[in-house]
């Protein structure tokens, strides 16, 4: 996953401007944007489809938002569909955030919030899935920073959020084409590594707006991860895993302070963990 230059800082006020601008009247597109022109025919049928997606997604929409309920949610995860994870401190991690829904929805704008409950985060890189574009022309995502860079201030939330809860903005949208349920996209992030171990962190998506044109997808907030830092199996400190560790660790069996796979106990899944590292360097 490749970093992305700076953009430049954006309100919402001036992303949802530029959305409206993209889709109204014919796009054009710079010389540098190579695009195959399809035929009519199959621009007709795509035309229809989203058309016929979008009304079956609309009317659910309505009839959900009637009811004060959401039709999507966005969810945090790790690779691998984890909700909980380990990482050491220090320790670099892939979150991926995703839109589920039982309809078949379909969307060309997002825009929200990655929230943490941990100053110092740090993201360092994020890729957006396709057909949207990272660092392109249409992509409004984390307004006014160089990665990699720590999340200490607040950048959107406002007062109401709770004290030391921070977040970064995510948006981007698509002048021509669509996207369904899946990943939306993917953030590389590195914890401090001053952070003890068995210390918890919460990062979750916020949505505000997902839409399909000008029908908004009323959409809540799903799973979210926990990251716990983990102890590193050389428990002496001597940077070898070898049987002064495993001393060491069986002391500690049955308490969160042998933890190594971020569960927040000590048992024979870390057993497992520290076997596997036996006699390594670290």
């Amino acid at each position: 996953m490749n970093c992305v230059p700076q953009h430049p800082p954006i309100s919402i006020r001036t992303f949802s401007h530029r959305l409206a601008s993209a889709r109204s009247g014919p796009h054009r597109l710079s010389s540098s944007h190579h695009v195959s022109t399809p035929s009519k025919d199959h621009s007709v049928k795509h035309f229809r489809m989203s058309v016929l997606i979008a009304t079956v997604a609309a009317l659910s929409s309505s009839l959900a938002a009637a009811a004060g309920d959401a039709v999507a949610s966005l969810h945090c995860r790790a690779t691998g569909g984890n909700a909980v994870i380990g990482v050491r401190p220090g320790g670099t991690f892939t979150t991926v955030i995703a839109l589920e829904s039982s309809l078949p929805i379909i969307y060309n704008s997002a825009l929200f919030r990655v929230v943490l409950t941990r100053p110092g985060i740090a993201v360092n890189a994020y890729q957006w899935a396709d057909p949207f574009e990272t660092g392109g022309p249409f992509d409004f995502s984390l307004p006014g920073m160089q990665l990699p860079q720590a999340v200490d201030a607040d950048t959107l939330a406002g007062p109401t959020y709770p004290e030391g809860v921070l977040d970064v903005e995510f948006a981007s949208f698509l002048p021509v084409g669509d996207r369904g349920t899946g990943t939306v996209v993917e953030v590389d992030f590195t914890i401090p590594a001053k952070l003890a171990p068995g210390e918890t962190v919460f990062i979750t998506a916020v949505p505000d707006t997902f839409a399909f044109g000008v029908l908004t997808i009323p959409t809540a907030a799903g799973t979210v991860l926990t990251v716990r830092t983990t102890f590193s199996p050389d428990f002496d400190g001597d940077g070898v895993i070898a049987a002064p560790d495993l001393s060491i660790y069986l002391a500690r069996w049955g308490t969160p302070n042998g933890d190594l796979d971020g569960d927040g106990l000590s048992n024979s899944q870390d057993l497992a963990l520290l076997l596997t590292a036996w006699g390594s360097s670290v």
